[in-house]
């Protein structure tokens, strides 16, 4: 998951990312960057679940009902601003990708669910669904 305020990953920012089997949450809320590591890594073949909560600087991540991890952006800001769609099982066009985290390609895989601030997202495209565009979505 990607999202920010601008396409370049300057300024504010979140991303959920995969990295070296492990899950990390990245976010910025201008002013420093806040990152939070599962102590777990994800389990192959088998759905994983992630929770991630934020409110001002803090964040904290859950992976698969482990152990609940802890994290603190740096900074005066507290709120994020996002101007960018929000990406998910990939990283669209956003420039800044590589040289602000550590990943340069997108998530392959199935996301099943998604639900953010109580919200269950639709993943059918189209007017039934919450999905505007799909990249590089293969069957």
């Amino acid at each position: 998951m990607l999202t920010g305020e601008r396409d370049d990953l300057t300024g504010d920012f979140m991303a959920l990312l995969l990295h070296q089997g492990f899950v990390e949450f990245w976010f910025d809320c201008g002013s420093g960057m806040g990152r939070v590591k599962s102590e777990e890594t994800i389990v192959l073949n088998q759905w994983n679940t992630i929770t991630i909560y934020r409110h001002r600087w803090d964040a904290w991540l859950v992976l698969n009902q482990g152990n609940r991890v802890q994290g603190r952006s740096k900074g005066l800001f507290s709120r994020i601003t996002f101007r960018e769609p929000v990406f998910l099982g990939g990283y669209g066009n956003i420039t800044g990708l590589d040289r602000k985290l550590p990943v340069s390609t997108g998530f392959t895989g199935c996301i099943r669910k998604f639900v953010a601030n109580d919200h269950d997202y639709n993943f059918q495209q189209g007017s039934l669904g919450d999905v505007s565009h799909g990249f590089d979505i293969r069957k």
